[in-house]
């Protein structure tokens, strides 16, 4: 490839083919703004390297060329708009988008809405527990009835005459046996079948139940619990899709400025070829230019693998697949991204309306009434008892005693019960959730302290992070200026390519830090309205106004 070829590849739109998907800006025209490649450094290339035929006495005017044109091709691949300039963003999301498709596809938090709407349930079971109950019962069942009777009974027995001869010699030969009735009892086993159906319907009203009310109450402060931890997970999404997606926007832009930086690299080895043959340069160079393009391209890599994570992770939050997002536009940045409010109204903000104390709270008010539960343990209770009950027997009823065809009762009553000894169960749970609710007050004091901290580290960071951002434009433009004088000094001979590159590199450091400086700012304004409580959707949109 010639030098003149080797341009054109390095022009815009070739750029913008070697850079896909991430479409390089053109560059804009303007006061403190490099032009785009297609002009100068082209007919510079194809004029001052591309000739043959050079001779002893204008190599030192070639050099000089040759490192203005390499200054004026390296400038042109790192311009000011490189990475603010507007992309297309047709097939592009914002962020809000990105947000509400979280909201509607996260699986954390549809896990939480679903707790949440199985907690309401619980309220309602405990409800439940107050309210009359009424029961209905029947049953038919069979009987077999058993009975012993007793009765007398007579047998007439024939015996002998009492002075009849032992001997059997009966003189008289006319006497007869004498007939003798003998009295006697047997008993007799009866049974009897028969069947009987009965029917009962109760009715039971709680009058005086201290344990079952109180346990009403504390269902009321779970489900306040779990409306706050609901809002806390809204929140902490919104925050961790708005920190994905500025991760996206910085490792995009990363990769353009790495591969911008390849290029140079690309474009100044080509160079210390062409003057290692013209005897102009030598083999030290060749070989630190060439190191200088290996590691730049280890970086690149690096930087790619990046981009694909930050990619996955922005889609992991929506569950679904993001390849393309809107680039952040700088101009549209807060000036007062404080609203004006001192640290002391951001954190008393905080101690009002942050989520996960309100969710603390609503915990320590639970755990009170669990301490007044357990105590309700030595207390009675009462309900209101009423019943009506019918039943039917048909069968051998005649012969029972007993036993009719049938009954019917109807109660109504107080009914009370008054626990005495329990092995000591009442007083272990009592002692239990005194511990558990001075274990929840704990929790609320040490997590107050610590988003109390990181409102402050977060109001100090976009303080600060707004300041750094003045400081690098500011930088930026002295980088410019010196990059501009090196190149004079490079035409007066005052310069040589090793500080025009040294400029070049202090130039890319400094958009780079600049970029970074910029996101950076962005996630600290989300963060402090996170710890604030108050990272509303309103907010979000206010955020997404921000891009292009």
């Amino acid at each position: 490839m010639n030098m003149k070829n080797m341009a054109f590849h390095l022009s815009r739109d070739a750029l913008s083919h070697t850079f896909a998907p991430l479409t390089l800006p053109s560059p804009t025209r303007g006061e403190g703004k490099t032009d785009c490649l297609m002009s100068p450094p082209l007919h510079l290339w194809e004029r001052g390297l591309g000739g043959e035929g050079v001779t002893a006495t204008n190599q030192l005017s070639r050099t000089k060329r040759k490192a203005k044109n390499l200054m004026l091709a390296i400038l042109t691949l790192f311009p000011v708009s490189a990475w603010t300039a507007e992309p297309e963003n047709e097939g592009r999301i914002d962020l809000l988008t990105v947000y509400q498709q979280a909201l509607a596809n996260n699986t954390a938090y549809r896990a939480s809405l679903a707790t949440l709407e199985g907690q309401k349930y619980e309220w309602d079971k405990s409800r439940a527990q107050l309210m009359p109950s009424i029961s209905l019962s029947g049953s038919v069942n069979k009987y077999q009835y058993e009975s012993l009777s007793e009765f007398t009974t007579t047998e007439v027995v024939n015996t002998p005459p009492a002075d009849s001869d032992q001997t059997g010699d009966n003189s008289t030969g006319n006497q007869t046996n004498k007939p003798q009735v003998i009295h006697g009892t047997k008993i007799q086993k009866n049974t009897y079948d028969y069947k009987q159906r009965y029917y009962g319907l109760g009715l039971r009203q709680p009058l005086y139940r201290p344990q079952t009310w109180i346990q009403y109450q504390k269902s009321q402060q779970i489900f306040y619990r779990a409306i706050a931890s609901i809002e806390k997970e809204r929140q902490n999404l919104a925050a961790r899709v708005a920190q994905a997606y500025f991760d996206v926007l910085l490792s995009q832009d990363q990769l353009v400025m790495i591969r911008a930086q390849l290029a140079a690299y690309e474009l100044r080895l080509k160079q210390a070829q062409r003057g290692l043959t013209a005897g102009t340069s030598t083999k030290t160079d060749l070989y630190d230019v060439q190191a200088q393009r290996d590691i730049t391209a280890a970086q690149e890599e690096e930087v790619r693998n990046n981009l694909a994570l930050s990619f996955q992770t922005l889609s992991t939050l929506t569950t679904l697949p993001i390849d393309q997002i809107r680039a952040l536009d700088p101009g549209q940045l807060p000036t007062d991204p404080v609203a004006g409010r001192k640290i002391d109204e951001w954190a008393s903000q905080a101690t009002t309306i942050h989520p996960e104390l309100d969710r603390l709270r609503y915990e320590v008010v639970a755990a009170e009434h669990d301490l007044s539960s357990a105590k309700a343990g030595h207390y009675p209770v009462l309900d209101l008892v009423a019943r009506r009950q019918v039943s039917t027997n048909y069968g051998d009823l005649q012969d029972i005693q007993g036993v009719g065809k049938g009954s019917s009762t109807t109660s109504v009553g107080l009914e009370a019960s008054l626990p005495i000894f329990s092995g000591g169960y009442v007083n272990a749970t009592i002692d239990q959730a005194r511990l558990n609710l001075d274990r929840s007050r704990e929790q609320l004091d040490a997590s107050l302290r610590e988003i109390l901290i990181r409102v402050r580290q977060e109001y100090d960071r976009l303080i600060q992070g707004q300041k750094k951002i003045k400081a690098y434009q500011q930088a930026e433009a002295s980088s410019e200026l010196a990059a501009k004088a090196t190149e004079k000094g490079i035409q007066a001979g005052t310069r040589t390519m090793v500080d025009s590159l040294l400029t070049q590199q202090n130039l890319y450091a400094t958009r780079r830090n600049l970029a970074q400086a910029r996101y950076d700012f962005v996630k600290s304004y989300v963060n402090l309205r996170l710890h604030a409580g108050e990272l509303t959707e309103e907010l979000m949109q206010q955020v997404n106004s921000w891009l292009k």
